[in-house]
């Protein structure tokens, strides 16, 4: 008994810290809406912009109302969801297609690295960006094996069209795992109704980036997990693991689900008086840590070029302490100090340490302005409706059938459509917030409650303390859908006057 209260209490406690995080969002979004674009020689500059209370809760109540129509049709009509899935696919993949966007920065960089190795050329392992993010090799190794496997192939196009199949399956997983935490027919159709509020995604998939592929991974592996709580088969233990590997090899913010994964598998431990369940969380962190470190080793002894540790996470705290950037905490270039390959992992360590110690004590003596550095740097990765495709697309070469259009299409000023999408993200942050305190009330919840707002309040938390970017939301809010649409369907139950 007394292990079942200490569950309790660590449930309470997640949900509860979500669901904060969460309000502050919707009430931030009733007064300011976020722009982000290129002015004052930045080329990524955040702007906060007022609006009044009026027209915050007419875009809050707006969004929602589609939210829940939509998801009354779907209810009457059940082919439609399939037809709508159908639609959004071909629509990316016409989008990626038609666009030809082609890769800017760091996945930019991954990529040419990619296509350099598939021709036996390594130089790339001695330049400075390597050897700073050596995990980016993760999802370089099997873009590089494609080109082997098809030399001539269009990489970029095709990993675009892979990241919309991919999207699709996250999607597609993500009601499934719905379905299965919380028990109710409803969720799928709800789910599909929340997902549609996600229209960034479109753009998302023409980024060659680890960010989908991880999302991808982290869904299928928390389905997984679901099901293995459920039905205790070793296969779905072993498969979550494998699973979460292959998502942290993708791109290391896994980490955030490994963590949150971690977390419930010791509550279910303790509440159970069975270990197999932390068995199974340390299976996935040891398959993660081996595998990208297997394949950066891979790389070193094919190239002879042996990395250093990259930037470690203390100079990547530091960073994310400072301003500058786009925003309060958003890349700042403070790390490309340490780029070079002599510069040792101790000298790193030494200066972003004495450096963070400097910019702690200023925190410290102005209490008033770094409370207002974490609310600018919490709110600008957020509540920015675009979650940074815009800005992406703006700086992007389109070189396909429809690249003049694209052109005019990033050039244009966008506030119809960034208000459009900010009532939707408003919604969804308010469904998900309903989703929660139903949870909260909801006294014989499963444990499997706490897994999303872990994951959802872990990115918030990590992004708030290391390096921001509206575009790191991204994935985020995908893993809200399940619990936006348990928040649905207890306001439709509130509106019929059920009892939740």
């Amino acid at each position: 008994m007394e292990k079942r209260k200490i569950n309790r209490f660590c449930e309470v406690a997640a949900l509860v810290l979500a669901l904060a995080a969460l309000l502050t969002l919707i009430g931030t979004g009733l007064t300011e809406r976020v722009h982000l674009g290129t002015w004052g020689g930045k080329t990524e500059a955040v702007a906060f912009l007022p609006i009044s209370p009026v027209q915050g809760a007419a875009l809050l109540l707006g969004g929602m109302l589609a939210a829940l129509a939509l998801f009354a049709l779907l209810k009457r009509h059940a082919r439609l969801g399939w037809a709508l899935a159908a639609l959004w696919g071909a629509a990316a993949a016409i989008l990626a297609v038609g666009f030809g966007t082609k890769q800017v920065y760091d996945a930019a960089i991954v990529q040419e690295a990619a296509e350099l190795f598939a021709r036996g050329n390594y130089k790339m392992m001695s330049a400075d960006y390597l050897n700073a993010y050596p995990y980016q090799l993760g999802i370089c190794l099997p873009m590089e094996i494609l080109l082997r496997l098809f030399p001539g192939l269009n990489l970029n196009l095709t990993m675009q069209l892979v990241n919309v199949a991919m999207a699709l399956g996250a999607a597609a997983a993500m009601a499934a795992l719905g379905r299965i935490i919380f028990e109710d027919s409803r969720i799928s159709r709800a789910c599909e109704a929340a997902g549609l509020l996600v229209w960034p995604a479109l753009l998302f998939c023409q980024q060659v980036y680890g960010t989908i592929p991880m999302l991808f991974f982290v869904s299928l592996a928390m389905l997984c997990y679901a099901k293995y709580v459920k039905t205790r088969r070793r296969a779905l233990g072993a498969a979550f693991a494998c699973l979460l590997a292959l998502a942290y090899a993708a791109k290391i913010n896994a980490a955030v689900a490994l963590i949150a994964v971690t977390i419930c598998s010791v509550l279910d431990a303790l509440e159970n008086r069975k270990l197999e369940p932390l068995a199974y969380a340390a299976l996935a962190i040891a398959l993660s840590l081996l595998l990208l470190r297997a394949i950066i080793w891979q790389y070193e002894r094919r190239s002879g070029v042996t990395l250093n540790s990259g930037i470690g996470a203390l100079a990547r705290l530091t960073m994310g302490m400072q301003e500058g950037g786009g925003a309060a905490g958003w890349f700042n270039r403070y790390t490309e100090r340490f780029f070079p390959l002599e510069v040792t992992a101790r000298q790193q360590h030494d200066i972003a340490l004495a450096d963070l110690k400097a910019r702690l004590a200023e925190m410290v003596q102005n209490p008033a302005q770094t409370a207002a550095f974490f609310r600018e740097k919490f709110c600008s990765q957020w509540m920015e409706p675009t979650m940074g495709m815009l800005w992406n697309g703006a700086l992007s070469e389109h070189t396909g059938a429809f690249g003049e259009t694209a052109v005019r299409f990033f050039a244009k000023d966008h506030t119809a459509l960034e208000t459009l999408l900010g009532a939707f993200q408003r919604a969804l942050y308010a469904f998900s917030a309903a989703g929660i305190i139903g949870m909260l009330r909801d006294r014989k919840r499963s444990g499997l409650c706490l897994l999303l707002p872990l994951i959802f309040f872990g990115g918030a938390l990590y992004h708030l303390l290391f390096e921001a970017k509206s575009q790191y939301a991204f994935p985020y809010a995908v893993l809200l859908l399940p619990m936006a649409a348990m928040g649905i369907c207890r306001i439709e139950d509130g509106l019929k006057g059920k009892r939740a």
